[in-house]
């Protein structure tokens, strides 16, 4: 991700004992291997933290990016797709639209998710999520030319 000077590995997730997002540590992105492959049909999902035992997370700037903005995904064999950044925003935790974040059929999107919002020192955990939604760039290409 350019924009915000980001390059990390993915690695395939689950989720853990507690049914949530399995994020790995902090300079790693999971990708939700229970989903679609990054430019398939249906959302992909990729997660990691924002920061982590103190240290930045992969995703630390994540809130930074903005609609336009290229998301690069290099993938096992080599090729890389290129994603085009359609939106960000911040959602309260227990109003994260799961369906649509982790839907398995319909048009290709990369769901970049992270943690956001206020910190609970308690809880040790943040009371929102920052999502950023990115399209094919042909597909985005392809609307700009026809809107």
């Amino acid at each position: 991700v350019g924009a915000i000077g980001l390059e990390a590995p993915v690695i395939p997730v689950g989720v853990d004992e507690k049914s949530q997002f399995d994020v790995p540590a902090a300079t790693t992105v999971g990708w939700y291997r229970h989903g679609a492959t990054p430019g398939q049909p249906g959302a992909s999902v990729l997660a990691a933290h924002v920061d982590y035992n103190g240290d930045r997370g992969a995703f630390y700037d994540l809130s930074k990016l903005k609609p336009g903005d290229r998301v690069q995904v290099r993938m096992d064999d080599g090729a890389t797709l290129q994603f085009t950044v359609t939106g960000v925003y911040e959602v309260q935790k227990h109003e994260l639209p799961a369906e649509e974040l982790f839907r398995k059929d319909g048009t290709p999107v990369l769901n970049l998710i992270t943690c956001g919002g206020t910190f609970n020192p308690q809880k040790r955990s943040y009371n929102a999520n920052v999502v950023v939604t990115a399209e094919p760039a042909d597909a985005v290409s392809a609307q700009a030319l026809t809107a």
